[in-house]
C-alpha cells in the first residue's frame, strides 16, 4: 500500500545527496566561524594601539549639582554609552594583554630546538612591532631587521595570527584550522 507515515519515499540515492548536502553546509559554517574568529584576532591587533590609547584617556572630573547628576542620568544616554564602552574596552584590553602574555611566555620558551624558539620569538616580535609594542614598524622594516624577505614577515604574522587565535577562542579556534 505504500508509505503510512506521512512522510514522502526517497530513494537511497536522494538519501545520500541529502546527506552530502548537509555535510557541505556544515563544514562550511565552520569554516565561516573559524574565519570569523581569525578576523576578530587580526582586528583586535589592528585596534590594539587604538583601543589602550582609548582606554588610558581620562575624562575630565565635572563638578555637578545633585540636580545636574540626575537630569543626566535620566537625560544623557550618550554619555552613560560611551562610560559603558571604556569599561568594557578595559576588560577587553585586560584580557587581550593577558592572552598576549601568553603567548609571549609560549614563544619565549618553545623548547630545546633552537631554530624553532628563534622562529617562535620571531613570530612574538612581528606582532609586537606590527600590533601591539611601542615600536610600530613596517613588514619591509622588520625584514631588515632580521634579515628576512618580506614574505617571511607576512607569513610569520599569519601563523602568529593563527596561534593567537587559539589563545583568545580556546578549543573553537582549533576545528577547522588549516593553518598548519
Amino acid at each position: 500500500m505504500g508509505n503510512t507515515t506521512g512522510t514522502p519515499n526517497l530513494s537511497q540515492e536522494t538519501i545520500e545527496k541529502i546527506a552530502a548536502e548537509m555535510r557541505r553546509e556544515r563544514l562550511a559554517q565552520k569554516k565561516q566561524a573559524q574565519d570569523h574568529r581569525l578576523h576578530n584576532t587580526k582586528l583586535l591587533l589592528k585596534k590594539y594601539r587604538q583601543l589602550k590609547a582609548h582606554i588610558s584617556t581620562e575624562a575630565p572630573k565635572l563638578k555637578l549639582t545633585v540636580v545636574e547628576e540626575e537630569r543626566l542620568k535620566d537625560s544623557d544616554f550618550a554619555l552613560l554609552s560611551v562610560i559603558r564602552s571604556k569599561a568594557k574596552s578595559k576588560q577587553l584590553m585586560m584580557q587581550v594583554d593577558a592572552y598576549l602574555d601568553a603567548y609571549r611566555n609560549l614563544c619565549a620558551n618553545q623548547g630545546k630546538d633552537k631554530n624553532m624558539a628563534e622562529e617562535a620569538w620571531r613570530r612574538y616580535m612581528v606582532i609586537d612591532y606590527l600590533y601591539t609594542g611601542p615600536k610600530k614598524l613596517k613588514a619591509t622594516e622588520i625584514a631588515e631587521l632580521y634579515h628576512y624577505d618580506v614574505r617571511t614577515v607576512y607569513k610569520d604574522c599569519k601563523k602568529a595570527v593563527n596561534e593567537l587565535s587559539v589563545i583568545f577562542f580556546g578549543v573553537d579556534a582549533i576545528f577547522n584550522d588549516d593553518a598548519d
